[in-house]
């Protein structure tokens, strides 16, 4: 018999070895992050320096500043990280200079979890005041001085040498903004990271204080030869006090604009030694392995880890300079975090090998990179690990064939093909109504809307007015409006910037808009002069009316909206079953998903239909749209272990490129990502409305006994949820699942380019996960979890979720020549 005993004891041991498991997991070596709100400060202005201890546990000591010659540097009192980047320890410090000229923080050392760590040397340049373009702007009844640019570390880098890069603003402190914003800038010939704001520093400039605001980043140049970054337009949200009728604060955006930031870039010297493929900068690498003893034919895990200062997010894994008598695999980088985002730091490259005879240690690893420092090309070895390898076991030989290397003290899965259909008639998920996920919160909250009504009255009351984000995109909208009819051209490309800013997740299921933004693509991104219509007026005021429809009528319509499903007559899908496995096992299976397809709509495809879906693909030849379809499925059903199951052995079979993660947390996939939700939002109900009921009882009233029950059970499930939620393999944290796709064309290359002619960047093979970045005409602008970008044309993606109801998957033949046009 089941007692609430023996539940809570269940908990408390469930809640126990998932906090055992993070424990484990963040018992790693230190991640050390050295950042700099700005690296490019007018005389006298001050900036904050901050060591972040990502992992790790320091003294708590605040460390001694470096002594700088014209440079003063403060130490501050720790503090703990953000929430939003990562859990972990601040130790910031304050830097100002009033000398002009390039300053250089040698590194700190700082004592974590009983070892001394040294950062890395930090950069930054201090320049004169008067050398600042100065601009005006009107926001309101305000007009006010501002002053931006892009500044660059380095005037003239090589060709593909990351630098640190930073767009930096100036405003009167007296302005009061309320969002910063995120520029939007054109580039030619470069690649960099988003630039997001940092922490404002202060400074006196033109008799008053300025805040300075630095957008830092790092940027590379993709091609030697003249480059530009710019024009830089950004959009600041400042907070108004307007009078009319009474006084009332409103959001008003303020328009400023950096002028284009033209530099050259430089080619790489000549005379690269062999081995030279794409590192460039100033490293140390080291070589680690856990395993000392081995057998022949057993796989060696080695960790090869490069740290220094370059373009780490592009080195291509170091191999061993002999690799004679081994049996190499493909090696994987791990994923490093928010730290990519730096020129500094380190990541480690898993190598599998395999001994096919006695050896004596594990070879030295190589690494030939160009220093642009030196101006050189160097080499760099590891030094080589002793090694035991003992004899094969014949009995052992004969029993396992040899397959891919398994991960060390973890059996993998020797499957050589598919899992079989599932033979379910659930083919259709019933019709239901399109009810927000949240509509459940109510009837937990009606008890506390009873006893806090007035309270919420009283305080929502002067808050009813538009939210920033409602009269922003109001803001946006006018603007478009007041946008000048004569040139079409300037009109659709706005246009289709506010559907890409403020109507991302509606333009996927609008049809008018998708189209929109074709035309606008059509229109605008091509090389050769296309004839505009100059009047346009009709078609203005069309895309105008489908705008205002999107903007307002959509979300209304979304919130409080039904999804409209009448009670027709489903079909019959045990013979709609019955005829497709017919299909499938004559070999059918274009028709096979066909029939599956049209069972219902899309939307309402069951999980098990989506995965035979996927089962025929592979059949049928296409590994990537198989790949597609298990992608699908777990959308739909995200503890369904079969399409788990074989999406690892479609992306082990063709090294495909996807979120790598533990296996203890596939086991979290048991139950779906809503149920770990539920049992947190369960446990915080718990407590709300125990806390409540106690508040509103008298003390000796028997609804006080299962809210202390409550109250001691709430914090449990929370715990254990949130546990699960953090843990859980969801594929959203990479990208969101409306950006996500899939690679579905066979030896699909990445250009640097929208343009087959343009150089390659990397071949993405079937079936890897990336995410859609930007669309121009025919091409994608795709990343991958590797950290990896570049151009691939459309028909070599498919996205996650499709716009519109897709068809039975289409076999390209490979190409004969991938780099003609």
């Amino acid at each position: 018999m089941i007692t609430l005993t023996k539940i809570f004891h269940a908990f408390l041991r469930g809640a126990f070895a998932l906090f055992a498991l993070n424990c484990a997991v963040q018992a790693a070596p230190p991640v050390v992050q050295t950042t700099m709100s700005s690296r490019f400060l007018a005389r006298g202005e001050t900036a904050t320096l901050d060591i972040g201890i990502i992992s790790g546990t320091p003294d708590g000591r605040i460390p001694t500043p470096p002594v700088v010659p014209d440079v003063k540097i403060e130490g501050m009192e720790p503090r703990r990280m953000p929430f939003s980047r990562r859990a972990g320890i601040s130790v910031p410090f304050e830097v100002s200079s009033y000398k002009v000229g390039h300053h250089v923080i040698p590194g700190i050392t700082i004592r974590i979890d009983g070892s001394d760590f040294t950062t890395q040397p930090i950069e930054f340049t201090v320049y004169d005041p008067e050398e600042l373009q100065w601009s005006k702007a009107t926001v309101g009844q305000q007009t006010f001085r501002y002053a931006v640019g892009i500044h660059m570390l380095k005037e003239n880098p090589y060709e593909g040498e990351v630098v640190p890069v930073e767009i930096k603003l100036y405003v009167p402190e007296d302005l009061p903004v309320a969002d910063w914003g995120i520029p939007e800038f054109e580039r030619d010939g470069v690649a960099c990271w988003r630039f997001e704001p940092s922490e404002r520093g202060s400074v006196l400039l033109l008799g008053q204080h300025f805040v300075g605001v630095g957008y830092p980043s790092s940027m590379s140049a993709t091609r030697s030869g003249p480059v530009s970054l710019g024009p830089v337009n950004l959009r600041l949200m400042t907070e108004q006090v307007v009078i009319d009728g009474y006084a009332r604060r409103a959001y008003m955006p303020a328009n400023l604009v950096a002028p284009k930031f033209d530099f050259q870039a430089k080619k790489l010297p000549e005379g690269a030694p062999e081995g030279f493929k794409n590192a460039i900068g100033h490293f140390t690498m080291s070589a680690t392995t856990t395993q000392k003893e081995i057998r022949e034919k057993d796989p060696l895990a080695v960790d090869v880890s490069v740290t220094g200062t370059g373009n780490l997010d592009a080195i291509e894994a170091p191999m061993p300079k002999d690799t004679e008598g081994w049996k190499m695999y493909e090696s994987g980088a791990a994923q490093r975090g928010d730290e990519r985002r730096q020129e500094s730091g380190t990541v480690t490259f898993h190598q599998f090998m395999m001994p096919l005879t006695a050896k004596a240690q594990v070879p030295a690893f190589k690494l030939v990179y160009f220093d642009p420092t030196l101006v050189q090309y160097k080499t760099i070895e590891t030094a080589p690990i002793t090694l035991t390898v003992l004899p094969a076991l014949k009995s052992a030989e004969a029993a396992a064939p040899m397959g891919p290397p398994p991960a060390v003290n973890m059996p993998v899965e020797t499957m050589s093909d598919i899992l079989g259909l599932i033979q379910s008639n659930r083919l259709v998920l019933p019709p239901r109504l399109s009810l927000p996920e949240w509509v459940w919160h109510v009837c937990a909250g009606i008890v506390a809307l009873l006893l806090l009504i007035k309270a919420i009255w009283m305080r929502a009351a002067p808050k009813l007015r538009l939210s920033p984000i409602t009269q922003a995109r109001r803001d946006a909208l006018r603007d478009l409006e007041r946008t000048d009819t004569v040139d079409q051209r300037t009109f659709l490309r706005k246009a289709g910037h506010f559907i890409e800013q403020w109507l991302g997740e509606a333009s996927t299921h609008d049809p008018a808009l998708h189209a929109i933004l074709e035309e606008r693509d059509a229109t605008c991104y091509r090389s050769d002069p296309v004839e505009v219509d100059k009047a346009g007026r009709s078609r203005r005021s069309a895309i105008l009316k489908i705008l205002k429809k999107a903007a307002w009528l959509w979300v209304a319509m979304a919130w409080f909206g039904l999804s409209g499903v009448g009670k027709a007559a489903e079909p019959d899908t045990a013979s709609i079953q019955e005829k497709a496995n017919a299909a499938y096992e004559a070999s059918d299976y274009e028709r096979a998903i066909q029939l599956w397809l049209d069972a219902g709509p899309f939307d309402r495809l069951s999980a098990e239909t989506l995965y035979n879906i996927g089962n025929a693909c592979y059949r049928m030849g296409s590994s990537g749209n198989a790949a597609l379809y298990y992608r699908r499925a777990l959308t739909r059903d995200s503890s369904q272990a079969e399409a788990r199951q074989n999406l690892r052995f479609i992306e082990r079979k063709n090294g495909s490129i996807t979120v790598q993660r533990p296996d203890y947390q596939y086991a979290l996939a048991r139950w779906k990502l809503s149920t770990w939700k539920n049992i947190v939002w369960t446990g915080a109900w718990m407590v709300g409305l125990a806390l409540l009921a106690c508040l509103a009882t008298r003390p000796a009233s028997w609804v006080r006994v299962p809210a202390v029950i409550a109250l001691i059970a709430g914090p449990i499930f929370a715990a254990f949820g949130t546990l699960g939620w953090h843990y859980y393999p969801d594929d959203s944290l990479f990208a969101p699942l409306e950006r996500q796709a899939v690679v579905v064309g066979e030896k699909v290359l990445l250009h640097v380019e929208a343009s087959r002619t343009s150089s390659q960047v990397s071949e993405a093979p079937e079936g890897s996960l990336c995410e859609i970045l930007e669309e121009r005409g025919r091409w994608f602008y795709v990343a991958f979890a590797t950290n990896t970008r570049g151009w691939v044309p459309k028909e070599d993606v498919e996205r996650v979720v499709p716009i519109g109801k897709p068809g039975p998957p289409k076999l390209q033949k490979p190409k004969e020549d991938a780099q003609s046009a």
